[in-house]
């Protein structure tokens, strides 16, 4: 997968200045979540790199990010070994 791929969903608000298809990009209950993960490449993680980072936590909401290394074990990036960010905002059911 080319790179350029990664970024097409990317809501980066340094490069995506549409706040409504930031909006749009915004990944929502659990089979939209589990969809765009599944729909991946197939990667290799190097779980010594993960790091957690919990920056806000409330009893109805948890924010944290997870970041770490992989590499891409099919496709024209096959070998290549990419850095990656995810943010999280988990609230509770009952809140949602």
């Amino acid at each position: 997968m080319n790179l350029c791929e990664y970024f097409k969903d990317s809501r980066n608000i340094k490069k995506l200045k549409d706040p409504q298809l930031r909006v749009q990009l915004l990944k929502y209950r659990k089979c939209v979540i589990v969809h765009t993960l599944g729909v991946l490449p197939k990667t290799q993680h190097d779980f010594s790199s993960f790091g957690v980072d919990m920056w806000y936590q409330t009893e109805m909401m948890l924010c944290f990010s997870v970041n770490g290394v992989f590499k891409e074990m099919e496709g024209s990036s096959q070998g290549c070994v990419f850095a990656f960010t995810w943010t999280f905002i988990a609230t509770s059911a009952s809140y949602a």
